[in-house]
């Protein structure tokens, strides 16, 4: 199976799975395509980053629907459960040509900028510049979208000054301040 067949099925078990985190994958593929025009990076480079962030949560598909279906909050062990997702989203695309590419932009999106994210802890310019990206995009649309675990919705500037207040700790404050850059819907 080609890649692009590939991705797309993985992409319609995910809708199948949860619509929302379909949507989700979607939404903060065309977030990072915008903020994505504040660097200069190869097309090449582009469309791996791009890849990789409809890609991100594609792990979820291997985690149990009583979590990832889960109203609210979830326990310690459910949480550890989820964070697995970045590790389990690898074994569903080792298959793709393009895997040793977006590999480590996947596994490595939900690491803070100061060495306190998962899964590795790895630091500021260690993480790559994609997962940087997609980090404060899957944050900013989670703050902005209505979801079953976080139910209260930011206005997109309250979204903003959010990840301000954390840029340095959180997340990478150029990737912050080149958000702002940008048009938003």
């Amino acid at each position: 199976m080609a890649d692009k067949e590939r991705i797309s099925d993985l992409l319609n078990k995910l809708k199948d799975k949860d619509e929302e985190d379909y949507k989700h994958s979607l939404r903060v593929r065309d977030l990072v395509a915008k903020v994505l025009t504040q660097y200069k990076v190869s097309e090449k480079e582009k469309a791996d980053i791009l890849t990789a962030a409809v890609l991100h949560d594609i792990g979820n598909l291997l985690i149990p629907d009583y979590i990832i279906k889960k109203p609210g909050r979830l326990t310690l062990e459910e949480y550890e459960e989820v964070q697995k997702h970045v590790t389990k989203g690898l074994e569903l695309i080792q298959d793709l040509k393009s895997f040793d590419q977006i590999k480590d932009v996947i596994k490595f999106h939900h690491e803070n900028y100061n060495g306190f994210g998962y899964p590795d802890g790895i630091e500021g310019p260690e993480i790559p510049l994609g997962a940087r990206i997609i980090h404060v995009l899957e944050a900013y649309d989670s703050m902005i979208v209505s979801r079953k675990s976080r139910k209260s919705v930011l206005k997109k500037e309250e979204a903003i000054k959010e990840l301000k207040d954390y840029a340095g700790r959180m997340y990478d404050p150029e990737v912050v301040g080149n958000l702002e850059k940008v048009e938003l819907n």
